[in-house]
């Protein structure tokens, strides 16, 4: 067993913002979407055997928005377990988040809260033969938002498939 730790800051940086434009103009200041933010994530890695392993986490992230309605306090845990057979790994991660805006929707007159999941397989083949530090990667899964604001609910599925280098 050994710990794993991380600890990110960002930005968001929304082109053209629209939300509020019009018909809700006067809400337009609470919902601007940009703003910084951080995660940080913590963890513990267990070695199940030679080629196998399992990874327990759970994370925080804080984004303050422009918009009051739209800064929010997010809580997290995964699960993933790691399987290496040669040059390919196969990994299988859950995903559960818990988020909390600071301000009142004005559009909806609700507080948004919302909980997510996601279930993610992703694959790898390493060393190509000829092709040194280049990988086989895909990926795919579903994400979904339960929203106490119906608007906001989604569904995601997807599927990705490329090529990696490392440095």
């Amino acid at each position: 067993m050994h710990p794993c730790r991380k600890l990110a800051g960002f930005s968001r940086k929304v082109d053209d913002e629209d939300s509020g434009l019009n018909s809700y103009s006067a809400f337009q200041e609470q919902l601007e979407r940009e703003g910084d933010g951080y995660y940080l994530e913590a963890g513990y890695v267990f070695d199940l055997g030679p080629q196998s392993k399992l990874k327990l986490g759970a994370n925080y992230n804080d984004f303050d928005a422009d918009g009051d309605a739209m800064s929010l306090d997010g809580y997290g845990v995964e699960l993933t377990y790691t399987a290496v057979f040669n040059n390919h790994s196969l990994a299988l991660s859950a995903r559960y988040r818990s988020t909390e805006n600071d301000e009142i929707n004005p559009i909806f007159n609700q507080l948004q809260e919302d909980d997510r999941y996601s279930a993610i397989l992703a694959y790898s083949y390493d060393k190509i033969e000829g092709w040194d530090n280049w990988s086989i990667v895909a990926s795919g899964g579903t994400r979904r938002t339960d929203s106490n604001i119906e608007f906001y609910d989604e569904t995601e599925n997807f599927a990705a498939m490329g090529l990696r280098y490392r440095f």
